[in-house]
Order: structure tokens, then sequence, then C-alpha cells
């Protein structure tokens, strides 16, 4: 792993904690949090499209694959449980259905597409 791995990994958490303001430290403007919503939105297109792992070996590959699996089924347990959460509250966000609705689905389509093109 990279030292440009870690510090984009750990910059896209910071900026995402902030935007949330667990802790209600500030009390940002609404043109704040709007221009602090698009800057999270650019950082995480390039972090999770644009920036490319580059494996060196079998090795490295096969870490990465399975670091790969871990963040998607850590990120699918997660939906699901908002989901349950949310609808024992009867307050289900549509866009946390939504997002475990594309994973899913972006996963099935990849591993057909992959499988008739190998």
């Amino acid at each position: 792993m990279s030292l440009g791995e870690i510090i984009l990994s750990v910059l896209m958490v910071v900026l995402s904690v902030v935007k949330l303001d667990p802790f209600g430290w500030s009390m940002p403007t609404q043109l704040q949090m709007i221009i602090l919503g698009l800057l999270i939105g650019a950082f995480g297109l390039y972090a999770g499209l644009l920036y490319r792992e580059r494996p060196q070996d079998e090795r490295e590959a096969s870490h990465l694959h399975r670091a790969s699996r871990l963040g998607y089924m850590a990120g699918v347990a997660t939906l699901v449980v908002a989901i349950v959460v949310q609808s024992l509250n009867a307050s289900l966000d549509p866009w946390v259905v939504i997002t475990l609705s594309v994973m899913i689905v972006a996963k099935l389509v990849s591993r057909i597409v992959e499988q008739r093109l190998h």
C-alpha cells in the first residue's frame, strides 16, 4: 500500500466527519456546507473512480482483491444495518436502499461481464 493511498483514504474520512459535524464544533453557513459537500463529492469521485491501484505482482493483486472484497462486504453490512434501524424507526432514507441496490447490481453486472469476456 502506497503512501498516496493512505493519504487519500484518511483525507476522505476526515472530510466526511467534518461534513457530519458529530460533535457540533462548528456552526457553518449553508454555503460552507454546500461547498464542503461538493468538495467531498469531487474528492470521492477522484479517490474512488480515477485513482488507479496497480499491483506489481500476484501477491499484491491478491491483497488488493481481498481488501476490495472486505470493503464491499463492510459497505453492504453497514447499509443493511442502516436499513433495519431506519425501518424500525419508520424513517427509511431511500438513498440507503438505492446505494445498496446499486452496489449489488454493479457487482452482479461486473461478474457477468467478466465471465463472458474470459
